[in-house]
């Protein structure tokens, strides 16, 4: 997350992550027909503070 924020924001700012991630994997298993959208969902708050918070990673 850019810039400074205070940790209350910065969990705000993950966790609303996480759920987009969880809402994500449960739309793509469903469209699938396969796959495992629990295991997904408990993941999303691991990757999303390691995605968004942890890593540098820059897509450009």
């Amino acid at each position: 997350m850019a810039g400074l924020v205070t940790s209350s924001e910065l969990l705000t700012a993950l966790h609303n992550k996480a759920t987009q991630l969880r809402i994500g994997s449960v739309r793509a298993t469903s469209e699938a027909g396969s796959g495992h959208p629990s295991s997904c969902a408990s993941a999303a708050d691991i990757v999303a503070a390691l995605f968004f918070s942890v890593m540098r990673y820059d897509p450009v």
